[in-house]
């Protein structure tokens, strides 16, 4: 992220996850420099005027709220309000996104399916937005509480800079030590022993080698930064959220290099914004 114009949009519909993430979005707006802008979706094409009346009144109580929690908890923040009316909450969000710095959202909101581990809504929007995703858990802020607490980013062999971009950007802005993690999982099938004692060997190495190739350019550009690189032998997913527990924010791509790597959003993205314990950067 650079200091050019910009809003961080947070979507809000006044659920303890949604409130969680206007207190990470106005502390990262006032961090950025750019205005904190806080939006809420009420359905759109309904028969009742009365009702649509309700919404919105509804509504713009939820957004003075949310304005008014932003507001005392970060000085010099300035904050804009919206209420709109769409079919979808997660299209008013997605509209917006193609002019924003950053998207932040709640883990789940407060819908029919409240007890979903991600709401439809923050899917959509880390699937489809076109800026970065940040999506908050809530409790996220008593995780990421530890002075020391790292920023982690994970990297495959797919196209590293977005990712690295964003992490080294962050952790620089928030005086975080930042950790590059890889982790896979071999296989050892019983007719291929041989291989997989050579895969063993020398997977760790090569991806080490791609994990100092790929941190170095940003080391330079941000000596500030503390980094440490990280090869695990263990599934991606199940790697990342075990830091997560341990890391102020997590960043991941939309997807791996794997098969399936044409899918919008990888499994690995969608497990890691499901499970993880802090807050979850997806960066396209």
């Amino acid at each position: 992220m650079t200091a050019e114009d910009g809003v961080v949009l947070v979507g809000v519909d006044g659920s303890p996850e949604s409130l969680a993430a206007v207190d990470w979005a106005a502390a990262e707006a006032v961090s950025i420099g750019c205005e904190l802008l806080i939006c809420h979706a009420i359905p759109g094409g309904l028969p009742v005027e009365a009702l649509v009346d309700r919404l919105r009144a509804r509504g713009g109580r939820i957004v003075r709220v949310a304005s008014r929690r932003a507001r005392s908890a970060v000085t010099g923040l300035a904050v804009g309000i919206e209420v709109v009316s769409r079919a979808l909450p997660a299209a008013a969000l997605l509209d917006r996104s193609a002019e924003a710095r950053l998207l932040v959202v709640g883990s789940r909101g407060t819908g029919m399916f409240r007890g979903l581990l991600l709401g439809s809504t923050s899917q959509q929007v880390a699937t489809h937005a076109g800026c970065p995703v940040v999506v908050v858990h809530d409790g996220s802020s008593r995780v990421t509480a530890a002075a020391a607490a790292p920023v982690t980013v994970g990297l495959d062999w797919s196209d590293h800079d977005p990712l690295l971009a964003f992490a080294f950007d962050y952790a620089d802005r928030h005086h975080r030590p930042l950790v590059a993690v890889h982790a896979y999982r071999p296989t050892e099938p019983p007719a291929r022993r041989s291989a997989y004692r050579t895969e063993r060997s020398v997977l760790p190495r090569a991806a080490e080698e791609m994990l100092a190739d790929a941190t170095t350019p940003w080391r330079d550009k941000y000596p500030a930064v503390p980094v440490r690189e990280m090869v695990v032998t263990d599934a991606p997913a199940a790697a990342l959220i075990r830091a997560s527990a341990r890391s102020d924010l997590v960043v991941v791509g939309p997807r791996g290099h794997g098969g399936f790597a044409g899918l919008l959003l990888g499994s690995v993205s969608q497990h890691v914004l499901r499970h993880g314990r802090c807050a979850v950067a997806v960066v396209r």
